[in-house]
């Protein structure tokens, strides 16, 4: 996908993304705060920032935190109201930020965007770069629930958009091969992710291409049904899902 096929995508689905429960999930977030390991001198960037979420869980934690995205349509709804956060149009790939800048990046949801692994790759080495020694890197996507739904996942997501599918070790050595000291991962579980809301909200999905998703979620093999842990409840559609957390450091 071309980075003005992005631009488009983002355009569409900027008017609905902050309906997304998961954009604003607590769970998630005490992650992130936990694996950054932040502290009040702090300046941090928070890489893809859409409309800002992460940008103003961290702010209260840190001096400064400046958000940076490809979409000037997202950047317009960022969420407002912290004076140490600020936000600029601009691209993790090529990043015009002087070297060992930041004391921390955050980078939530993003690198599966980058469907080339040599941009991923370069995005990851910006990243790097504008680190100070020490710093970290905290990298979060989303995963299979187990290393045999991987195929599952890539057919379901197949339906919505064209994305990369990570597993834990992938994002790990993406780390290392961009040149960081250290690399770690976590897995961490995120429980009653609401099917309908997600796909309600993406702003790009048909009604067909919706329930060709849900189909394939409650009529998932027994195995699928039950990492996923699939149920119904209230006329929701509820899974529960993990996160990867991939912790470079410099």
């Amino acid at each position: 996908m071309l980075e003005t096929d992005q631009k488009k995508v983002w355009k569409a689905r900027a008017k609905t993304y902050n309906n997304l429960k998961w954009v604003n999930n607590d769970n998630l977030k005490k992650a992130i705060l936990k694996h950054g390991d932040f502290a009040p001198n702090q300046i941090v960037l928070d890489a893809g920032t859409g409309t800002g979420a992460i940008a103003v869980t961290i702010a209260p934690h840190v001096k400064e935190v400046h958000g940076i995205d490809i979409s000037p349509e997202m950047l317009s709804l960022a969420f407002n109201g912290c004076k140490n956060v600020s936000y600029k149009e601009g691209d993790i790939r090529s990043m015009k930020i002087a070297d060992g800048y930041y004391d921390r990046v955050t980078a939530r949801n993003v690198f599966h965007n980058i469907l080339s692994a040599e941009d991923r790759l370069k995005a990851a080495k910006e990243c790097l770069r504008v680190l100070k020694k020490g710093g970290k890197f905290i990298l979060q996507e989303g995963v299979p629930p187990h290393p045999s739904l991987k195929s599952d996942f890539e057919r379901i997501f197949a339906l919505k958009e064209t994305r990369v599918t990570f597993v834990p070790e992938e994002m790990k050595k993406l780390l290392r091969d961009a040149g960081f000291a250290k690399a770690s991962v976590e897995i961490v579980k995120d429980p009653d992710f609401d099917l309908i809301n997600w796909l309600d909200n993406d702003g790009t999905l048909s009604e067909e291409v919706k329930k060709r998703i849900v189909y394939l979620h409650v009529n998932g093999s027994e195995e699928f049904k039950k990492h996923y842990n699939v149920r119904t409840a209230g006329g929701r559609i509820l899974i529960d899902t993990n996160a990867a957390f991939a912790i470079g450091e410099k």
